[in-house]
């Protein structure tokens, strides 16, 4: 999908990362439900309990599609305001994997070996998330006029 969207330029590729983990938010919720009536499942087969089986097998299926038809109205609902700040997880992601976990590898591995290369992910989720603490102050001030009325403020 990342390949064929780059001809697109860089906004449709962050664009469809976002969708994309939009639509992941129900999937996940509903394989969590699959994942956790299964313990449920095996034990009514092994009992033979074929009644309670098909009670909790029909309450799972109306409830992970219920829920996640809901989900999905909620996402899509909110599509906006979920995808609204495109640019900025763009710029998250990339610093995440690029910007900063690969030159940890060198800079840590360099440093402290193999030790210093294990590091490097924690290391770079910090740094990652510290980046992601001043997007998300710029964007919220971008959003709110906060940014406006300070400058107003100062002069």
């Amino acid at each position: 999908m990342n390949a064929k969207m780059a001809a697109y330029e860089d906004m449709a590729v962050a664009g469809i990362g976002v969708a994309m983990k939009i639509t992941m938010i129900t999937g996940m919720v509903s394989m969590g439900i699959g994942q956790g009536v299964q313990p449920l499942l095996g034990y009514c087969t092994g009992a033979r309990d074929w009644k309670r089986f098909r009670q909790y097998f029909r309450f799972s299926m109306i409830f992970a599609t219920a829920l996640g038809t809901g989900l999905t109205l909620l996402c899509y609902g909110g599509l906006n305001q979920l995808g609204g700040a495109s640019v900025s997880s763009f710029i998250a992601n990339i610093s995440r994997q690029g910007m900063v976990y690969i030159p940890m590898l060198f800079v840590l591995g360099s440093l402290f070996g193999a030790d210093g290369l294990v590091w490097a992910q924690p290391a770079a989720d910090l740094v990652s998330f510290a980046v992601g603490i001043v997007m998300y102050v710029l964007t919220w001030r971008k959003m709110t006029g906060t940014e406006k009325s300070l400058m107003q403020a100062q002069s």
